[in-house]
C-alpha cells in the first residue's frame, strides 16, 4: 500500500515533514481530540465515528475535480474524476483557469469538520482514511485552519487535517474544461459506485446542508452531467445499472421533473 509518500505540513512549524501513515497515527496516538475537514465524499460517507461536526471553510484553497481514481469511482483504463483541493495560486496561474478568472481571486472550501474524540476513535478514524484517502486514493495529509460556524452562529476556529492530492501523485489528471470532465465521467465507473453519483451527490448535500456554498464549478460540472443524462436514455440506463441499489434512489432523481434542481441552468 501507498502509505510512504504520504506528506503532512504541520502548523506549528515552518518545516515541511514527511511521514508515513503509520507515523501519523503515531504523531496523533496521545492526542485527545483531533478534527478532520471534509469537502467531498466525507461529508455523507465518512467511514469514521465522530463526535461532532461544524459547517465552515477553509481559506487559500478552492475544490477542483482535477483528482482521477481508479478504484473507488473508476479504474486503471477509465480513470474517473474526485474533488481535491488546489492552491489558489496554483489555480490563478493555471492558464486553463487564467482565461475565465480573468483576475486573480481569494479561495476557499466550504465543507464540514469533524470532531473526533478519544485515542481509539482517532486511530480507527486515521487507519481508515490512511487507506482510503492515501494508499488507494493518492491523497496526502495536511493540517490548516478552520473558519467554522457553531450551533448559534457563532465563529469557531480550528486546526484540521484534510487530505488533498498534489500535482506529483501518479492519479493527478489537473484541469480540463469542464464539458470535457463531465464527458469523461459518464464513462467511469468504481468498486464504491458510479462516477457521476459521486459528483452529482457532493452537489445535492452542499445545496441542501451548506447552502451559502456558491461553488461555481462543481454546480457548472454537476449541471452538465445532468444534461448529458437528458437528452440520453442510453447513458442514463448504464449508469443505473453500474449504481448499487441503495444509492440508485439518488441517480433516479436527476431528471425527476418535479425536482428543482433538474430544471436549473448554467450557475452564473
Amino acid at each position: 500500500m501507498r502509505f510512504a509518500n504520504m506528506r503532512i505540513y504541520t502548523f506549528s512549524t515552518t518545516e515541511n515533514i514527511t511521514l508515513s501513515i503509520l507515523e501519523l497515527e503515531n504523531l496523533y496516538r496521545n492526542v485527545y481530540e483531533l478534527w478532520i475537514f471534509g469537502y467531498g465524499s466525507i461529508l455523507w460517507k465518512p467511514g469514521f465515528t465522530y463526535k461532532s461536526r461544524e459547517v465552515g471553510m477553509v481559506k487559500k484553497y478552492v475544490r477542483r475535480f482535477w483528482q482521477g481514481n481508479v478504484t473507488h469511482r473508476g479504474t486503471p483504463e477509465s480513470p474517473g474524476r474526485v474533488a481535491t483541493l488546489i492552491d489558489d495560486q496554483q489555480v490563478n496561474y493555471c492558464f486553463s483557469e487564467l482565461i475565465r478568472l480573468k483576475t486573480l481571486f481569494k479561495g476557499e472550501v466550504w465543507g464540514m469538520a469533524f470532531q473526533l474524540v478519544g485515542r481509539t476513535m482517532i486511530k480507527k478514524a486515521l487507519h481508515h482514511l490512511g487507506v482510503r484517502e492515501c494508499a488507494l486514493g493518492g491523497y496526502q495529509a495536511t493540517v490548516v485552519p478552520f473558519e467554522g460556524c457553531g450551533i448559534n452562529g457563532e465563529k469557531t476556529q480550528h486546526n484540521v487535517l484534510v487530505f488533498r492530492a498534489s500535482p506529483e501523485n501518479p492519479y493527478y489528471m489537473g484541469p480540463a474544461p469542464v464539458k470535457d470532465m463531465a464527458r469523461q465521467i459518464i464513462f467511469c465507473v468504481g468498486r464504491t459506485g458510479h462516477n457521476v453519483e459521486y459528483v452529482t451527490r457532493l452537489a445535492d448535500f452542499i445545496r441542501r446542508h451548506i447552502p451559502h456554498d456558491r461553488d461555481k464549478h462543481l454546480f457548472e460540472l454537476d449541471y452538465h452531467l445532468r444534461e448529458i443524462l437528458k437528452q440520453n436514455q442510453t447513458w442514463l440506463d448504464n449508469v443505473l445499472r453500474t449504481t448499487r441499489k441503495k444509492e440508485s434512489w439518488h441517480i433516479r432523481t436527476l431528471l425527476d421533473k418535479q425536482n428543482k434542481i433538474s430544471n436549473m441552468t448554467v450557475p452564473n
